[in-house]
């Protein structure tokens, strides 16, 4: 009553604001920034959040965007952090109490300067969430916004949410999209977190998403490439079908279908068999990786395979159409004719004066120096033309490419320059045929089988200046341990101490290692093949495997060799698991 005296009731407490300010607390976390742990710590509430969403949607819908602003002011706020955090997104019920305050907020007819921002703050965010869902909100539609704009702010909002499942058709979408734009639309922050997400395995894009990642972003390629290279090496006693495995998951042989793709990814492989001078490791992860990407071709299909030279484009096309078919896909009586065929085009290409003159100019690794230094720079050309992106979906991979042609004319003469390296290195790729050679070699009636011996003294003598003379000699001792070992062949029965001479050349003695690694090869495929071999292998083995170091040459070579144990014949391949399997606790 007037007069009365007594003060004005206070006015009621919003029995909302406690809980806003609770839920504003768990989404900053400590100076503003939302870490993993506060978003776990969120996951655990979702209960009360959704009831608390559904008590502010119900307060929205008696009101208008201005006064709902005016009574919580940091709504959009809350709302915004709450589509950003995947506990909240990637379950349906909170999802959808977030959408429906955010439709309570929108206005279909607005007229003031505040309303009009809400209604596009609404869209930005919204837009995300209904290609997440392919929902659409019956109130509203999403704006008819620029293509390259729409596809930077899906893209950005994106990035916290890529290991969700729901977002798997949107990070499809994002990775295949061709905006026809001369520069990359799609920023390097969803880049890096699309290459880790796929590295990680947290996300299983399709190989056409894969390939639109690695061609925009070329460094991740690389990052790619050099993690599944240090998977298979930090494997010792992994057989190469349990490689294959590791291999296939990354995705790098099936994207590797672009040769753009291949080509680094080849890059990565020859660096790391110049820094290791062709350690057996490397040349089994070489040769697995391979079979992988020969795998994943064939699946394509002719029409939409590319020619070879495509992806070998330093090598002979006809040495790489020989190289590329496998020894199973013809019957073991032609492989004797196959591997003449291969040995001759190989020896034309070592005795070409041009390759000589290339090997014999000097230096160790002249050419992965100079490739690998100058494909950087050709990918930071690709960056400046694209206008200051990390890197062009065309550009990025072109850039690579440029520099590594004119790397390989920097290196003018290394190690890896010039046919020879080349044709050796794609020799090292497809070591089927080696493996079929060193078969060949033992098959009775091969006589004096010179072009087998020759293979595999190429493919053991890696180019370098004093190539010619040193394989000759390697040549040489290999013929004499074959003459040897045929006439072992014939026994009935042997002891290991008549194969002394030839464990002597395959043990780790003062000789080059070329001559051991042939040796080794060639005892390997007499205890393989031979019936007196069979039974004298496993302590014949035993005794090459002798020190470490010759323990892992010997389980690299007998690998290789068992990677298609069937083509070895019933009783060899069984041998060959069983010596393998006694091998792997050696290394």
């Amino acid at each position: 009553m007037p007069g009365s005296g007594r003060a004005p009731a206070a006015e009621a407490p919003d029995p909302l604001a406690h809980e806003f300010e609770f839920w504003m607390r768990k989404l900053v976390g400590p100076e503003g920034e939302q870490e993993a742990e506060f978003q776990d710590d969120v996951a655990l509430h979702l209960p009360r959040l959704r009831e608390f969403l559904r008590q502010v949607s119900a307060a929205l819908r008696l009101t208008n965007a201005p006064l709902a602003i005016q009574r919580f002011p940091l709504i959009c706020q809350l709302l915004g952090r709450l589509c950003w955090n995947p506990s909240v997104i990637g379950c349906d019920e909170s999802q959808e109490a977030v959408l429906a305050c955010l439709s309570h907020l929108f206005c279909p007819d607005p007229r003031t300067p505040l309303e009009f921002r809400v209604n596009n703050w609404i869209r930005l965010v919204t837009s995300l969430v209904d290609e997440l869902t392919g929902k659409s909100l019956d109130d509203f539609e999403a704006p008819p916004c620029p293509s390259a704009e729409r596809v930077r702010v899906l893209s950005l909002l994106c990035v916290p949410l890529l290991t969700l499942p729901d977002v798997a058709p949107l990070l499809e979408a994002l990775l295949t999209h061709d905006s026809g734009h001369a520069t990359e639309i799609l920023p390097i922050q969803f880049l890096e977190a699309a290459n880790e997400a796929l590295m990680r395995k947290k996300t299983s894009p399709s190989r056409r998403a894969v390939v639109g990642l690695w061609l925009r972003h070329v460094p991740g390629l690389e990052r790619a490439a050099v993690r599944l290279l240090r998977d298979l090496l930090t494997r010792p006693g992994a057989l190469p079908e349990q490689l294959e495995t590791l291999a296939l998951r990354s995705m790098l042989p099936q994207a590797s279908s672009h040769p753009a793709i291949f080509r680094i990814v080849d890059d990565v492989f020859r660096q790391a068999l110049l820094e290791s001078d062709g350690a057996p490791e490397v040349v089994t992860a070489l040769q697995v990786f391979t079979r992988c990407f020969v795998q994943s071709l064939r699946e394509d299909g002719e029409q939409r395979r590319c020619p070879l030279k495509a992806y070998f484009p330093h090598a002979p096309p006809s040495l790489t159409a020989a190289l590329s078919r496998d020894p199973e896909e013809s019957s073991p009586e032609l492989w004797g004719q196959r591997v003449s065929a291969i040995a001759e085009m190989l020896e034309e290409t070592v005795t070409t004066p041009t390759a000589r003159s290339c090997t014999a100019a000097g230096g160790g690794g002249g050419e992965a120096g100079g490739e690998r230094g100058e494909g950087a720079g050709g990918e930071g050309r690709g960056r400046e033309a694209g206008g200051g992106r990390e890197t062009g979906r065309g550009e990025g991979a072109g850039g690579e490419e440029r520099g590594r042609e004119e790397g390989r004319e920097a290196g003018g003469g290394g190690r890896g320059a010039g046919r020879e390296w080349e044709s050796w290195f794609l020799l090292v790729h497809f070591g089927a045929w080696v493996s079929a050679a060193a078969r060949q070699v033992l098959s009775p009636g091969a006589g004096c089988p010179r072009a087998s011996l020759w293979l595999l003294a190429f493919y053991h003598s890696p180019p370098a200046p004093d190539t010619p003379p040193r394989r000759a000699r390697v040549l040489a001792e290999a013929r004499s341990l074959h003459g040897r070992l045929t006439l072992l062949a014939g026994r009935p029965a042997l002891a290991v101490h008549e194969l002394r001479a030839a464990l002597s050349a395959a043990g780790d003695g003062p000789g080059p290692r070329p001559a051991r690694q042939v040796a080794r090869h060639l005892l390997l495929a007499f205890l393989l093949l031979a019936p007196a071999g069979r039974e004298v292998a496993g302590e014949a083995v035993a005794e090459m495997a002798r020190p470490k170091e010759a323990a892992r040459e010997v389980f690299g070579l007998l690998a290789r060799m068992a990677y298609r144990a069937d083509s070895l014949g019933p009783e060899a391949g069984p041998l060959a698991r069983d010596l393998l399997r006694g091998l792997a606790p050696m290394l």
